[in-house]
């Protein structure tokens, strides 16, 4: 068996971080669930395994020094932030997060401004996971230490959808032993088939921003 045995996933909205959650539970057996005083779902207990999963990049602070060392952090990511926003403004619209339908939407126009300040929402969140995660460890007065973690596997939200199989791709990518089941995570839809342009009014218009903050980013970072 692989040395790769407990995980933190850690990604922001619609990178594919609860698909790969999913998965993971999937391949190595269902558990318990475990619930913070948020009410949000964020560990798995199982047999011989435990998953903790968070979209909130400060949760990586909260985790202690000696855990950090023995677990592996997979960070997922979106190469195009652009989609990824478009995807959530389309999730909102229909309320569907993970299981998609036919359902009529009518078509709509997305706030610039709001565009913008997501847009930068997730380049700042990017930023700030490379910072954290290069800081040396170390204590202070205060008990507080740096959260870089040994083991970071990067999945690329692209990658895994257009793989021939999902599941195999994660289980290769984390050198561990695939199996197939039959539960959601490899039977379950995993791609909107809507089509994001016909329904956002100003697709065009976003886009260009998008474009043109993409290309500042990439020239200073």
């Amino acid at each position: 068996m692989s040395e790769l045995k407990n995980f933190i996933v850690y990604g922001p909205g619609r990178t594919g971080s609860h698909w790969v959650e999913s998965i993971l539970s999937d391949l190595y057996g269902q558990g318990d669930s475990g619930f913070r005083a948020d009410g949000n779902l964020d560990v798995k207990l199982m047999p011989d395994r435990w998953i903790y999963h968070t979209n909130l990049l400060e949760r990586l602070r909260e985790v202690q020094l000696e855990v950090r060392k023995s677990v592996t952090l997979i960070y997922c990511n979106r190469k195009n932030y652009f989609d990824a926003i478009m995807s959530l403004y389309i999730c909102y619209r229909t309320g569907e997060w993970y299981d998609y339908t036919d359902n009529l939407i009518h078509p709509f126009t997305i706030d610039v401004t709001e565009f913008n300040n997501l847009l930068t929402g997730y380049y700042s969140r990017h930023d700030k996971f490379n910072q954290l995660t290069q800081e040396e460890l170390h204590d202070d007065l205060k008990g507080h230490t740096g959260v870089r973690y040994p083991k970071i596997i990067t999945i690329e939200y692209e990658d895994l959808v257009n793989s021939e199989i999902p599941e195999k791709y994660i289980a290769e990518r984390l050198g561990l032993k695939y199996k197939k089941t039959q539960r959601w995570s490899q039977v379950g839809s995993k791609k909107n088939p809507r089509n994001y342009k016909d329904l956002i009014l100003n697709w065009d218009e976003l886009l260009e921003i998008y474009e043109k903050k993409n290309m500042w980013h990439k020239n200073n970072s």
